[in-house]
């Protein structure tokens, strides 16, 4: 094993789990990195991830609250370069309905916001129809494709989770590179390359199929 992808609340607080740092500096002394998504974060807390974590995921939430997600983004970055420390920071950017016009504005915000400057890469993740997500609606493969060719017309970094792979592979059907493309990419990963743990050590194949069809109990 070698990445704990750890889910923590929107601040990284310790009221929530007081013993978070701990764990984290556990894992660097194991050679495992840790990685987290948060959405919004203060000088303090965004100091403590740079120094212990491999990557951070800033999550966008859409127009009403990307400020908060492009000020996280800035101290996540600025202290990354106080400490010297080539770190990944990302967005992560739900695709749905509903999200549908807020993702162009980020494209846009990439190219014209100082704080986004030095972005690593914006993270799309396809919707699970499940807890938060129950009442939003999945892209179109057209509205999916028109965001992945407005990414490669801007030269905007992104990836996505395994789950838009299916739709990702659609988007790219007619470019030259798609073959190269495809290397890129794996249409699922749980039991291959990655498990899901819940906090009371039940494993799931993924998050998403925690309580679901043969899996009502985890192992």
């Amino acid at each position: 094993m070698t990445q704990i992808a750890f889910g923590l609340d929107a601040e990284a607080s310790q009221e929530l789990n007081p013993d978070i740092w701990n764990i984290f500096d556990y894992c660097n002394y194991n050679d495992v990195t840790p990685n987290v998504t948060v959405a919004d974060i203060n000088e303090q807390t965004a100091e403590k991830l740079v120094s212990k974590c491999g990557a951070i995921a800033v999550s966008y939430y859409g127009l009403i609250d990307k400020n908060r997600c492009y000020d996280s983004v800035n101290l996540l970055i600025n202290k990354a370069k106080e400490i010297n420390k080539k770190i990944a920071i990302n967005i992560h950017c739900l695709l749905s309905q509903e999200t549908y016009d807020s993702v162009f504005e980020l494209l846009n915000d990439v190219y014209n916001d100082k704080r986004l400057k030095n972005l690593n890469a914006i993270v799309f993740l396809s919707l699970k129809q499940k807890g938060r997500g129950t009442n939003f609606n999945k892209l179109s493969d057209e509205q999916f494709k028109k965001i992945i060719d407005t990414c490669f017309e801007k030269q905007i970094s992104f990836g996505m989770d395994s789950c838009s792979c299916p739709k990702f592979f659609n988007a790219i059907e007619n470019r030259r590179d798609k073959n190269r493309l495809k290397t890129y990419c794996e249409s699922c990963e749980s039991c291959l390359y990655s498990m899901y743990i819940d906090a009371n050590g039940m494993f799931y194949p993924c998050s998403f199929m925690e309580k679901e069809g043969d899996w009502k109990n985890g192992i």
